[in-house]
């Protein structure tokens, strides 16, 4: 079989529409070493450097990612510390005197007064931890 027929079958063959006969025809060469150049001369090598370009490329993109990331986010966090200062109040209203002594003067008044709250108490033990007192009824 001449070289051109041949590349004509095996053109047909990759693109998957060779009949039975024809791939029978290309396979059942009479020379197994002519199929042997034939694949050869129509294998595709890498090209030289190619693994360094992709892995320069894979690098380019990730340090641009993280670049990114490292200008965004600090820009990021400023603005949401600026607007907590915005939304978030700094003091709460000052009371006035009066108004404390009124807010004091309302709370004692819900506690019972009973001459002296505090009963006379012996102490019978003291320690760092520890008081132990005994009270006079």
């Amino acid at each position: 079989m001449d070289e051109q027929k041949q590349n004509e079958l095996t053109e047909k063959y990759l693109n998957a529409t060779s009949t039975l006969q024809e791939e029978e025809e290309l396979f059942n060469t009479d020379s197994p070493e002519a199929w042997a150049t034939f694949v050869q001369k129509q294998k595709k090598r890498i090209p030289e450097g190619l693994e360094r370009e992709v892995m320069s490329a894979i690098g380019k993109k990730a340090k641009s990612k993280r670049r990114f990331l490292n200008r965004t986010l600090p820009i990021a966090a400023t603005v949401a510390l600026l607007l907590s200062f915005l939304f978030i109040p700094s003091k709460e209203k000052e009371m006035t005197y009066e108004q404390k002594v009124e807010l004091l003067e309302q709370a004692l008044s819900g506690f019972q007064e009973k001459g002296n709250p505090i009963p006379e108490r012996n102490v019978i033990y003291e320690d760092e931890l520890l008081v132990v007192y005994l009270t006079n009824n």
